[in-house]
């Protein structure tokens, strides 16, 4: 089974999809309205068995996704900006909604 299919059926057969959801490897960023977040994450982990989300909120308007700081402004609006963890080293969305972070584990 693919990622892409349990995806696809969970936002189909979800009462209202996200506005947004896009997901690199491990990792997706979706955008709801905050009603119903709890609701989206039990449905999307009832998909397939096989297959466990854990989900991580934004903090103070804020979430960072990959190597992106996503903030979201006034009237829906969103800002980006380069993200690097606390740890990093040189060397090495709507008023009314939410951006949760959501990350993918498979089990085998």
């Amino acid at each position: 089974m693919e990622m892409e299919d349990v995806e696809t059926r969970a936002r189909n057969t979800f009462i209202s999809g996200p506005k947004l959801w896009k997901r690199y490897v491990d990792d997706a960023i979706v955008l709801l309205k905050q009603y119903m977040i709890t609701d989206f994450f039990n449905h999307i982990n009832a998909v397939e068995n096989s297959i466990n989300f854990t989900m991580e909120k934004e903090n103070n308007d804020s979430i960072a996704f990959l190597d992106t700081l996503i903030t979201r402004l006034t009237h829906g609006q969103l800002s980006t900006k380069v993200y690097r963890k606390p740890t990093h080293t040189v060397s090495n969305i709507c008023i009314f909604a939410q951006i949760i972070r959501l990350h993918i584990n498979v089990q085998h």
